[in-house]
């Protein structure tokens, strides 16, 4: 951002607001705020372009702004998928279990659209049967927990240590 280059720097603090993990209640962390610097940012590039206009830089400002728009109307399924698993784990942080099951679901649908199918899919799976599991629907989060093992078995297969985690969650 101070070199001038807010393709890159919007790029980092979207990034870094899409990584930052959701506070967790009771427990000492370190917290970066990551969404209210991105939001700081985009402030910021907003009166830069202004500032461009104002000084007969529209060209500047308008190229700009139209790579900006391109790049985040590209679709990034990586992307997509994490702000769905993080938008799910808030979620269920905030005991909003419907919303929760919506963003895993969005998720899931991401992660069967990557060729070939890579651990994402039984992460996302294994994170809906969490979501049964605060619902207290057993049966349903048996379902999620078993179709995670098949994936997780199939994926790195029967004798993974990678097994251990639809293991314990069968459990």
């Amino acid at each position: 951002e101070k070199k001038g280059d807010w393709f890159a720097s919007l790029g980092h603090y979207r990034q870094a607001a899409l990584d930052e993990p959701p506070l967790k209640l009771g427990v000492a962390q370190q917290v970066f705020y990551a969404q209210n610097k991105y939001d700081d940012a985009q402030t910021r590039y907003h009166q830069h372009l202004a500032a461009l206009r104002a000084s007969g830089k529209t060209a500047e400002a308008n190229d700009l702004e139209a790579r900006l728009k391109a790049r985040d109307s590209a679709p990034n399924f990586d992307e997509k998928y994490r702000a769905a698993m993080q938008s799910a784990i808030q979620a269920i942080t905030q005991r909003r279990f419907s919303e929760a099951e919506a963003s895993t679901r969005d998720a899931i649908a991401i992660a069967e659209k990557f060729q070939p199918i890579d651990g994402r899919l039984p992460e996302a799976v294994g994170q809906l049967g969490n979501v049964y599991i605060w619902r207290l629907e057993y049966a349903q989060a048996k379902k999620a927990f078993n179709r995670q093992l098949a994936l997780v078995e199939t994926l790195y297969g029967p004798q993974s240590p990678l097994l251990a985690t639809p293991l314990q969650n069968l459990a």
